[in-house]
């Protein structure tokens, strides 16, 4: 399924009602012509409303990371943990997740997070608040952190 979002496409992909990948900036996107499940619906309706600025949990949907190594799961787990607004740093969630040298190998992680948004990723900022990688780029990174903290994202 394709959403449509101010700041580009979104392109999600279910598994029953278990997300099993969120991309943002999916070029080449098309709309499918599959009926939308019950979750499918919900999601685009949550994403529309986070997109326009409302304070949204997404930690209700089911995510599937089965096909990632134990430590991104625990990573991305952990991630999900992050409210609306708030912000840790790469060695804060390392710490969090009992792995306090790990900072490094936490936004290597990162990177691979399949399901941007839902695992927000984008959260997580270097320690002196510094805007790191981004699989969708320090742009959007920043739009998206934006957004969060009350702005408007600018096209």
């Amino acid at each position: 399924m394709t959403i449509f979002t101010p700041l580009g496409p979104v392109a999600v992909e279910f598994r029953g009602n278990t997300i099993l990948r969120l991309s943002l900036r999916a070029p080449g996107s098309t709309i499918s012509q599959k009926k939308e499940n019950p979750e499918e619906t919900r999601l685009r309706a949550d994403l529309a409303r986070y997109f326009a600025g409302e304070k949204v949990s997404f930690s209700r949907y089911p995510v599937d990371l089965s096909s990632l190594p134990e430590f991104s799961r625990q990573v991305l787990l952990a991630t999900r943990r992050i409210s609306y607004g708030e912000r840790w740093s790469y060695g804060e969630l390392a710490r969090r997740i009992g792995r306090p040298r790990a900072a490094r190998a936490v936004g290597q992680a990162l990177k691979r997070n399949p399901i941007a948004i839902v695992i927000p990723c984008h959260r997580v900022i270097g320690v002196n608040g510094d805007l790191r990688g981004f699989a969708g780029g320090l742009d959007l990174k920043k739009r998206l952190l934006a957004l969060e903290a009350g702005c408007k994202p600018r096209k």
